[in-house]
């Protein structure tokens, strides 16, 4: 399976959860499971608007009595627009990762994975982490944790105005001063 079939997987599991976190509540409670893992996931940064930042961090915690060996940890993001919901590539909001592969837990252990997110869309948008823990295992998942993001329009985007504008201007002027000294 590519990575591409397993996010549409965890999210076909994202359906069938009935929980969806509140509205800019920025964390999710720990899910518990029946497949030995818990998913807590957290997102700090107050991203209310688009080009704000974000970091999202998911907790896996090992419920079992049995160590996990191998598991993959993914973040998963959609656009939750009312009557359209539409998964999301993460290649578009971040440079890391999409999965991340956690290293062996022992029974009762958590290890965390981070996400550095740039809010490119406005409306609301659902985040959740899906753990794949071998191909016999169910494809466990965190509720969502649903971000309104407002749009923002900037007009002078990392103060580039004066630069684009006063250059220009100020080499027309030194020409126009080179022309009138050289006329009188």
């Amino acid at each position: 399976m590519n990575r591409r079939s397993l996010t549409l997987l965890a999210l076909l599991g994202l359906w069938l959860m009935p929980t969806l976190a509140h509205a800019g509540s920025g964390a999710t409670p720990p899910t518990p499971s029946a497949g030995g893992v818990r998913i807590a996931l957290t997102v700090a940064g107050g991203a209310a608007k688009t080009g704000d930042r974000a970091t999202v961090t998911a907790m896996v915690t090992n419920t079992t009595d049995q160590p996990l060996d191998r598991a993959t940890l993914m973040l998963g993001l959609v656009d939750m627009t009312p009557g359209q919901p539409v998964p999301l590539g993460l290649e578009t909001w971040t440079s890391d990762p999409e999965s991340v592969a956690l290293p062996p837990l022992a029974p009762g252990a958590s290890s965390a994975a981070t996400w550095h997110l740039v809010m490119i869309q406005s409306g609301p948008l659902g985040l959740y982490a899906s753990v794949l823990a071998g191909p016999a295992k169910p494809i466990e998942s965190s509720p969502v944790t649903v971000l309104s993001i407002r749009e923002t329009r900037v007009l002078n985007p990392r103060n580039v105005l004066p630069v684009a504008f006063g250059e220009p201007l100020i080499l027309i002027g030194l020409l126009a001063a080179l022309k009138f000294a050289r006329a009188l």
